[in-house]
């Protein structure tokens, strides 16, 4: 995937929910602005080229601001569709953290696993997940979807886990030792998989998690915890 589909959401979905000042998001939104202004006009940032180059200066510029950046931060990519953007925590209950974009999609998660979404389209109202992602052998999940307009049906997935082993996973300019799990989900009627990349602190630092049949996958990055 080049740089311009990547990052062609930042700029609709550049202003975070947090509990920052308003100061504080005025200068998310404003270098968040600019980073994807620049990615959107500019190729691959490794290919060699002046504006490869610059681009490359760009995410560098990017990194340093994020050092100095300390609320929760999360990026995230709908496969489907490539809408993508930044989100910060909204709020807290327990295991639960509700994630909320400046246009009010919300991911809720819960231990790393997606467990609802919201104006995505096709949305999970819910889920029952394993309490750990770092899972071998057998699980049962439970993926909820409003049916009609109006009732709640939950839908039933026997889920293979595995270990792929240790990975350096990349997370905006940093690189982290994670452990790979997937979760091969399958019923009757479909099937799926889900991959987690698990750092030692036991902080979920990326994943690929399937939402529903219109939504597909969504990728997430955890880039402050």
């Amino acid at each position: 995937m080049n740089s311009k589909s990547y990052f062609v959401g930042i700029l609709g979905l550049a202003t975070l929910v947090s509990c920052g000042s308003a100061k504080d998001e005025v200068t998310i939104s404003s270098t968040l602005f600019e980073l994807g202004k620049s990615y959107v006009d500019k190729i691959n940032p490794g290919d060699g080229t002046e504006a490869g180059q610059q681009a490359q200066a760009d995410l560098a510029a990017a990194q340093k601001w994020l050092e100095n950046y300390d609320k929760p931060l999360s990026f995230a990519l709908i496969e489907n569709t490539k809408g993508n953007g930044f989100l910060g925590i909204e709020e807290v209950n327990g295991p639960y953290e509700t994630w909320r974009s400046s246009i009010d999609s919300v991911i809720v998660q819960k231990n790393g696993f997606i467990t609802a979404t919201f104006a995505f389209g096709d949305d999970l109202v819910a889920a029952k997940v394993p309490s750990t992602v770092r899972n071998t052998g057998t699980k049962q999940r439970i993926n909820y979807y409003l049916v009609d307009d109006e009732n709640i049906v939950g839908t039933e997935f026997s889920c293979t886990w595995s270990s792929l082993g240790s990975k350096d996973t990349p997370v905006f300019g940093k690189s982290y030792k994670t452990e790979h799990f997937r979760e091969k989900c399958s019923n009757s009627e479909s099937k799926f998989s889900n991959d987690y990349w698990v750092d030692s602190r036991g902080i979920v630092r990326q994943s690929r998690q399937f939402v529903s049949k219109t939504v597909g996958y969504v990728s997430l990055q955890r880039i402050i915890e």
